[in-house]
């Protein structure tokens, strides 16, 4: 028996109209509206086919996941915000992708390049290739079968982020399931890239930046399986890698290409010194300007990364004497590429005295023309002039005038002259004379800050300017007792028979200090923190250099605080700490942590540390980088003012949330243990003030108190009462302060002090002392001694009762009277 209801066609007819609206509604991303619509149109047609199929959809959608329906957006639509939102999810350390999904995801983004944002597809795909092992196995698969050209192609068209992770698939050994894919497609790929470089510089359109990530790519390639692949690298791949090199081509091009070329006389120096060489000769002789430009401009790329290589040609017979006649009346490009030229090779000595002997007029002439060349030849020639014999007015005079055009070129000339003289200055600024020129040139002062805060992407330059204002603040290092004698032996002995070199008056403290104020008033602090998140290791260790000079001066430290300067110091002191606490047994004192921690612990001594920390900034993560400089060191300096650092942090109050005397606790002992020990009394007393401050904490009481039977904390404590009677005044200050504050725990504790030999007696003895200071804190222990057992008959004994009376009679204070009368009352 048939009981289905006949269908009523104008409820179907409205069921199906609700149904292809909740569709629109889902199109057009509404989907709390598409949901609600459908449900009408079920709760009146279930069975309706058309309100089935938009269920199904809507189920489909609900099951995939948001990610790749923001990719496929992408992808079908161009729609870039929704790539730009699913990259922030495939970014995101918790995603975690099913190699189904991932593998869609780039299926779908390589089937439709000709419609796809390049840009952002790219980052995309790499970002899934990052995540997803699968996927890198899955591409790996693909080249088996297929070879490497048409992924290398598509994946290059997607710009540099994907290249470098298709690069990774290659690279990675793991990802290939059949050993034999690899080796093969390693070299198919890298062959095409050494095609692609003869193509690049012919093909009109090929973009700059396609040609970069070939560059990269190679490089990478070369640099990872150099074995394997060196052999494929022909006189004619060699020859089109090194015309990537000329000063006309892109920064980043010549940069990766200088890399690849690099690998390659590393892996193999004899080749790749016939294949050069024949590349030099054949360019310099044809004797045009665009090929002797070619050929100087690839020579100065690579002598940086491959001086001696480069030297040994360089020095060739006849080349640096004919080099003069062959860049006179060139073209202004052809004559800066030979400058570039010469300013590497002076970073080989052999080379370096070659040029100053055959080219030193010629590079004079240049460096006072108004020429392109300008700013380079000025840079060759103070590089010329460091470390040269020589009479010292004449120097003096050639150096000066150089620093004056460097200094104009870097306020006045374009982009390109700046950061050429920026580099000169680097060298020159090395004189005294020459830094009291550039801190009095207000213009200059300003255009070398802005420079620093500009240039976070052209690291060279960054570097080159943090170079001289390093130079500019430095004081001259601290010396040890043992080598101030020395230095005095040796300047003795130099001045026998010789008159007596003079001082710089340029560099002394009063000197440098005012030229580090000049860049504090220039908002130096908040321009080096501008940039701490891409530092190279090299610039960042000259930034932990400058705020360790500018923080000298005590008036200094509360401007750079509020400027930033402690967070830039911890961030610095912490970037290359090892991830284990555990403490090294030497400390490297040239180091970017150690150097950084020092500015950190001088900062620290003179602020509030409640005004510069905050939860993003908390007080603890200091702790660490200051224990490490208490660690036995040549230089006592950092020690010291480590030390008085942490003094300041323990003043806070214990009972805080951010407390930092549980971690300086754990951090400081047993460096602490030596350092009370010291024959250094600077740093013996400033240990013992740290110890006093620690003692208003229950983790610095338990150090000292032996209530299980420490040996250590019994040996602390007499070590603790031992220096009431040091002969440093401030020493014996700390100790009586710390013993106080250990028996103003009361109770038990003080009782762990009368068990100590002599210790009651020691604490009677300071009730003498001649430093006022001293007796009012040994009174204050004195009456919590003696609230303990026994204890008031020993003092009785000791004499302490006509002690604590002389106290009274000879000093004033108010607080020392109350605490005298108070145990005068306990005695009596």
């Amino acid at each position: 028996m048939d009981i289905t209801t006949p269908s009523d066609p104008t409820v179907d007819q409205r069921a199906e109209s609700l149904a292809k609206e909740s569709l629109a509604h889902f199109e057009a991303n509404r989907n709390d509206d598409a949901a609600r619509t459908l449900r009408e149109a079920l709760s009146l047609a279930p069975g309706n086919p058309v309100v089935l199929k938009a269920l199904r959809h809507l189920q489909q959608d609900a099951a995939t996941p948001q990610v790749l329906k923001l990719v496929h957006r992408l992808a079908t639509r161009g729609d870039i915000a929704a790539g730009t939102e699913a990259l922030h999810i495939l970014q995101d350390p918790s995603v975690s992708l099913q190699t189904s999904t991932a593998i869609e995801i780039i299926e779908l983004i390589l089937t439709r390049l000709k419609a796809v944002p390049l840009s952002r597809a790219g980052q995309v795909v790499a970002a899934v290739l990052k995540i997803s092992r699968g996927t890198k196995e899955h591409i790996a698969s693909i080249m088996t079968e297929n070879g490497a050209k048409d992924l290398l192609e598509k994946f290059g068209k997607l710009g540099e982020d994907a290249s470098d992770q298709i690069v990774n698939v290659l690279l990675d050994s793991t990802a290939w399931k059949k050993a034999e894919g690899q080796p093969k497609c390693l070299r198919e790929a890298f062959r095409l890239m050494m095609t692609c470089f003869a193509a690049s510089k012919d093909d009109k359109q090929k973009s700059l930046g396609e040609t970069a990530v070939i560059a990269r790519s190679a490089a990478r390639l070369l640099a990872g399986r150099p074995d394997e692949l060196y052999s494929f690298v022909n006189q004619s791949g060699l020859q089109e890698m090194l015309l990537l090199l000329d000063i006309n081509s892109a920064m980043d091009i010549r940069s990766h290409a200088t890399l690849a070329v690099a690998k390659f006389i590393e892996v193999t120096p004899e080749t790749a010194d016939s294949m050069v060489g024949k590349f030099m000769t054949a360019w310099i002789g044809k004797g045009e300007d665009t090929h002797l430009r070619q050929a100087f401009s690839a020579a100065a790329a690579l002598f940086p990364v491959a001086t001696e290589f480069m030297a040994k040609l360089f020095m060739t017979d006849g080349f640096v004497e004919g080099l003069v006649p062959l860049l006179q009346a060139r073209s202004a490009d052809t004559e800066l590429a030979g400058l570039e030229l010469l300013n590497g090779a002076c970073l080989d000595k052999m080379c370096r005295v070659a040029v100053k002997r055959n080219c030193e007029e010629y590079i004079k002439a240049v460096a006072k023309s108004k020429s392109k060349g300008q700013s380079t030849a000025a840079v060759v020639l103070a590089k010329l002039q460091q470390g040269t014999a020589g009479g010292e007015s004449g120097k003096e005079k050639i150096i000066d005038e150089l620093a004056d055009v460097l200094k104009n070129l870097t306020v006045d000339g374009d982009t390109k002259a700046k950061e050429t003289s920026i580099e000169g200055l680097a060298y020159v600024s090395l004189n005294g004379f020459v830094k009291e020129a550039l801190i009095n040139d207000a213009k200059f002062v300003t255009n070398l800050v802005d420079t620093v805060k500009s240039s976070s992407q052209k690291p060279t330059v960054l570097y080159g300017a943090l170079t001289v204002i390093s130079n500019l603040t430095a004081y001259p290092p601290s010396q040890t007792e043992e080598q101030k004698k020395i230095s005095e032996l040796k300047s003795y002995a130099d001045a026998k028979g010789h008159p007596m070199k003079k001082s710089d008056p340029y560099e002394t403290d009063e000197k440098i200090t005012s030229r580090c104020k000049t860049f504090l008033d220039t908002s130096l602090v908040p321009a080096l923190a501008n940039n701490f998140k891409v530092y190279t290791p090299s610039a960042a260790l000259l930034v932990a250099r400058i705020l360790l000079a500018v923080s000298q001066a005590q008036p200094h430290r509360g401007r750079i605080a509020s400027q930033g300067g402690v967070k830039l110091a911890l961030h610095l002191s912490t970037s290359t700490l090892p991830s284990s606490p555990s403490q090294p047994t030497e400390p490297d004192v040239d180091s970017l942590s150690d150097i950084a921690s020092h500015a950190l612990a001088r900062l620290l001594v003179s602020v509030n540390p409640t005004h510069v920390f905050s939860p993003t900034l908390p007080l603890t993560s200091t702790i660490r980088p200051l224990s490490l400089l208490l660690l036995p060191r040549p230089n006592l300096l950092p020690t010291f003012e480590s030390l008085l650092a942490l003094t300041n942090l323990a003043s806070l109050d214990p009972s805080s949330s951010s407390s930092p005397h549980a971690l300086i606790t754990r951090h400081c002992f047993p460096a602490l243990d030596d350092l009370l020990l010291s024959p250094n009394p600077r740093i013996q007393r400033a240990a013992t003030e740290l110890v006093c401050n620690l003692m208003s904490s229950p983790h610095g009481v338990a150090k000292f108190a032996d209530f299980n039977g420490d040996k250590q904390a019994k040996q602390r404590l007499s070590i603790l009462l031992a220096l009431m009677d040091a002969e440093d005044a401030g020493t014996r200050q700390g100790a009586a302060g710390a013993i106080a504050g250990l028996v103003d725990w009361g109770g038990e504790v003080a009782g762990v002090l009368v068990k100590v030999e002599r210790g009651v007696e020691r604490v009677v003895k300071v009730v003498d002392d001649d430093v006022e200071e001293v007796v009012w804190r040994g009174l204050v222990a004195l009456r919590g001694l003696c609230g303990v057992e026994g204890v008031k008959e020993n003092v009785r004994e000791l004499q302490g009762v006509e002690k604590v009376r002389a106290a009274l009679r000879r000093w004033r204070r108010r607080e020392l009277l109350e605490v005298g009368v108070d145990v005068m009352k306990i005695l009596m």
